[in-house]
Protein backbone atom coordinates (compact mmCIF):
# COMPACT_ATOMS: atom_id res chain seq x y z
CA UNK A 1 0.00 0.00 0.00
CA UNK A 2 1.33 3.42 -0.94
CA UNK A 3 1.98 5.87 1.92
CA UNK A 4 -0.08 9.02 2.14
CA UNK A 5 1.71 12.07 0.70
CA UNK A 6 0.87 14.16 3.79
CA UNK A 7 2.56 11.69 6.14
CA UNK A 8 5.91 11.67 4.34
CA UNK A 9 8.76 13.80 5.74
CA UNK A 10 9.70 16.90 3.68
CA UNK A 11 13.10 15.55 2.59
CA UNK A 12 11.44 12.45 1.09
CA UNK A 13 8.74 14.58 -0.59
CA UNK A 14 11.47 16.59 -2.30
CA UNK A 15 13.18 13.48 -3.61
CA UNK A 16 9.90 12.04 -4.87
CA UNK A 17 9.07 15.34 -6.60
CA UNK A 18 12.52 15.34 -8.24
CA UNK A 19 12.06 11.73 -9.36
CA UNK A 20 8.63 12.47 -10.83
CA UNK A 21 10.05 15.48 -12.70
CA UNK A 22 12.72 13.23 -14.25
CA UNK A 23 10.01 10.84 -15.43
CA UNK A 24 8.49 13.73 -17.46
CA UNK A 25 4.97 12.41 -17.33
CA UNK A 26 5.85 8.75 -17.91
CA UNK A 27 4.57 7.02 -14.83
CA UNK A 28 3.82 3.38 -14.18
CA UNK A 29 0.22 2.37 -13.61
CA UNK A 30 -1.12 -0.25 -11.27
CA UNK A 31 -3.87 -2.69 -12.24
CA UNK A 32 -6.55 -0.14 -11.29
CA UNK A 33 -5.21 2.50 -13.69
CA UNK A 34 -3.73 4.71 -10.95
CA UNK A 35 -0.47 6.45 -11.80
CA UNK A 36 2.43 5.44 -9.57
CA UNK A 37 5.73 7.20 -8.98
CA UNK A 38 8.57 4.98 -7.79
CA UNK A 39 11.87 6.31 -6.49
CA UNK A 40 14.72 5.37 -4.17
CA UNK A 41 15.25 7.30 -0.97
CA UNK A 42 18.68 7.16 0.66
CA UNK A 43 19.27 7.03 4.36
CA UNK A 44 16.73 4.35 5.24
CA UNK A 45 17.16 0.61 5.59
CA UNK A 46 15.73 -1.58 2.87
CA UNK A 47 17.12 -4.08 0.34
CA UNK A 48 20.46 -2.30 -0.10
CA UNK A 49 22.06 -0.42 2.76
CA UNK A 50 20.95 3.20 2.62
CA UNK A 51 18.16 2.79 0.06
CA UNK A 52 14.40 2.34 0.28
CA UNK A 53 11.83 2.19 -2.47
CA UNK A 54 8.76 4.33 -2.05
CA UNK A 55 5.67 4.22 -4.27
CA UNK A 56 3.22 7.10 -4.19
CA UNK A 57 -0.13 7.13 -5.94
CA UNK A 58 0.00 10.26 -8.09
CA UNK A 59 -3.38 10.81 -9.75
CA UNK A 60 -6.03 8.15 -9.32
CA UNK A 61 -8.38 8.31 -12.30
CA UNK A 62 -10.69 5.45 -13.21
CA UNK A 63 -10.16 3.75 -16.56
CA UNK A 64 -13.89 4.07 -17.30
CA UNK A 65 -16.58 6.41 -15.92
CA UNK A 66 -20.36 6.33 -15.92
CA UNK A 67 -22.33 9.05 -17.71
CA UNK A 68 -23.13 11.04 -14.54
CA UNK A 69 -19.47 11.11 -13.48
CA UNK A 70 -18.45 12.13 -16.98
CA UNK A 71 -21.04 14.92 -16.96
CA UNK A 72 -19.60 16.26 -13.71
CA UNK A 73 -16.06 16.13 -15.11
CA UNK A 74 -17.12 17.93 -18.30
CA UNK A 75 -18.97 20.61 -16.33
CA UNK A 76 -15.78 21.10 -14.31
CA UNK A 77 -13.91 21.91 -17.53
CA UNK A 78 -12.38 18.56 -18.47
CA UNK A 79 -11.98 18.29 -22.28
CA UNK A 80 -13.81 15.57 -24.23
CA UNK A 81 -12.14 13.63 -27.05
CA UNK A 82 -14.44 12.14 -29.71
CA UNK A 83 -12.77 9.17 -31.49
CA UNK A 84 -15.63 8.37 -33.91
CA UNK A 85 -15.35 8.81 -37.68
CA UNK A 86 -16.52 11.93 -39.54
CA UNK A 87 -19.96 10.60 -40.51
CA UNK A 88 -20.85 9.66 -36.92
CA UNK A 89 -19.56 12.96 -35.58
CA UNK A 90 -21.48 15.01 -38.15
CA UNK A 91 -24.76 13.48 -36.96
CA UNK A 92 -24.29 14.09 -33.24
CA UNK A 93 -21.60 15.19 -30.78
CA UNK A 94 -21.03 16.58 -27.30
CA UNK A 95 -20.65 20.36 -27.44
CA UNK A 96 -17.04 21.56 -27.37
CA UNK A 97 -15.53 18.13 -27.87
CA UNK A 98 -12.18 17.66 -29.58
CA UNK A 99 -12.10 15.28 -32.52
CA UNK A 100 -9.43 12.82 -33.59
CA UNK A 101 -10.70 9.66 -35.32
CA UNK A 102 -9.33 6.51 -33.71
CA UNK A 103 -7.58 5.60 -36.98
CA UNK A 104 -5.51 8.83 -36.72
CA UNK A 105 -4.95 8.79 -32.95
CA UNK A 106 -1.54 7.10 -33.09
CA UNK A 107 -0.27 9.93 -35.34
CA UNK A 108 -2.06 12.88 -33.73
CA UNK A 109 -2.15 12.17 -29.99
CA UNK A 110 0.46 14.91 -29.36
CA UNK A 111 -2.21 17.52 -30.25
CA UNK A 112 -4.12 16.70 -27.05
CA UNK A 113 -3.72 18.68 -23.81
CA UNK A 114 -1.10 17.00 -21.61
CA UNK A 115 -2.26 18.52 -18.34
CA UNK A 116 -5.28 17.23 -16.46
CA UNK A 117 -7.78 14.53 -17.30
CA UNK A 118 -9.34 13.78 -20.67
CA UNK A 119 -12.76 12.11 -21.17
CA UNK A 120 -12.74 9.89 -24.29
CA UNK A 121 -16.05 9.00 -26.02
CA UNK A 122 -17.24 7.06 -29.04
CA UNK A 123 -20.68 5.72 -29.96
CA UNK A 124 -20.89 2.73 -27.58
CA UNK A 125 -17.68 2.66 -25.52
CA UNK A 126 -15.42 0.05 -27.14
CA UNK A 127 -13.33 2.40 -29.30
CA UNK A 128 -13.04 4.93 -26.50
CA UNK A 129 -11.79 2.20 -24.16
CA UNK A 130 -9.04 1.23 -26.65
CA UNK A 131 -8.16 4.91 -27.16
CA UNK A 132 -8.01 5.48 -23.39
CA UNK A 133 -5.60 2.57 -22.92
CA UNK A 134 -3.43 3.91 -25.77
CA UNK A 135 -3.38 7.45 -24.32
CA UNK A 136 -2.48 6.14 -20.86
CA UNK A 137 0.45 4.24 -22.38
CA UNK A 138 1.61 7.59 -23.81
CA UNK A 139 1.47 9.19 -20.34
CA UNK A 140 -1.82 11.11 -20.60
CA UNK A 141 -4.50 10.86 -17.93
CA UNK A 142 -7.59 9.67 -19.80
CA UNK A 143 -10.85 7.99 -18.90
CA UNK A 144 -13.41 6.30 -21.16
CA UNK A 145 -17.13 7.14 -21.17
CA UNK A 146 -19.00 3.87 -20.54
CA UNK A 147 -21.70 3.40 -23.18
CA UNK A 148 -20.45 6.31 -25.28
CA UNK A 149 -22.73 8.94 -26.73
CA UNK A 150 -25.57 6.38 -26.84
CA UNK A 151 -25.76 6.35 -23.02
CA UNK A 152 -25.18 10.11 -22.98
CA UNK A 153 -28.35 10.51 -25.10
CA UNK A 154 -30.27 7.94 -23.04
CA UNK A 155 -29.66 10.10 -19.95
CA UNK A 156 -31.08 13.13 -21.81
CA UNK A 157 -27.85 15.12 -21.70
CA UNK A 158 -27.22 17.92 -24.24
CA UNK A 159 -25.68 17.28 -27.65
CA UNK A 160 -25.00 19.27 -30.79
CA UNK A 161 -26.20 18.20 -34.25
CA UNK A 162 -24.86 19.27 -37.63
CA UNK A 163 -27.56 21.93 -38.01
CA UNK A 164 -26.71 23.42 -34.58
CA UNK A 165 -22.98 23.78 -35.27
CA UNK A 166 -21.42 27.17 -36.03
CA UNK A 167 -19.46 25.80 -38.99
CA UNK A 168 -16.18 24.07 -39.77
CA UNK A 169 -14.00 27.06 -38.75
CA UNK A 170 -13.29 26.07 -35.14
CA UNK A 171 -10.74 23.35 -34.34
CA UNK A 172 -13.13 21.53 -31.98
CA UNK A 173 -15.74 21.06 -34.71
CA UNK A 174 -13.41 20.04 -37.56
Amino acid sequence: MAPSWRLLPPRIKGRIAAASWRLRGRRNQDRFGRSLITCRVRGTRRSRPGDAIIRVVAAPVALEVEVESARQLIEAGVPVLDVRDAVERARLRIAGSLWIPIEELSDRWQELPREGTLVVQCSAGSRSFRATKFLREKGLVATSLIGGISDWLAHGLPTVTESDSPGPGTPSSR
